[in-house]
């Protein structure tokens, strides 16, 4: 658990920081042909973010393309 030592006990779960972890891959994991893939949490139930500030990217670098990837 990445964020249970960045908050301490009691704190409000906003105070959490941002967070990003970044995976560079050598192929396409997901197939999709996308140069980065975006994973962030949701509440499924009520199909909104989870919005805890924590992003996962996954970089694609199988792609060869030139276009910007933001």
């Amino acid at each position: 658990m990445m964020d249970s030592r960045e908050l301490a006990q009691g704190a409000e779960f906003s105070a959490l920081p941002e967070t990003w972890v970044i995976f560079i891959t050598e192929n396409d994991i997901y197939g999709a042909g996308c140069p980065l893939y975006h994973v962030e949490r949701i509440i499924e139930e009520l199909q909104r973010p989870f919005d805890d500030r924590a992003h996962i990217l996954y970089v694609n670098g199988a792609n060869r393309e030139d276009t910007p990837l933001f």
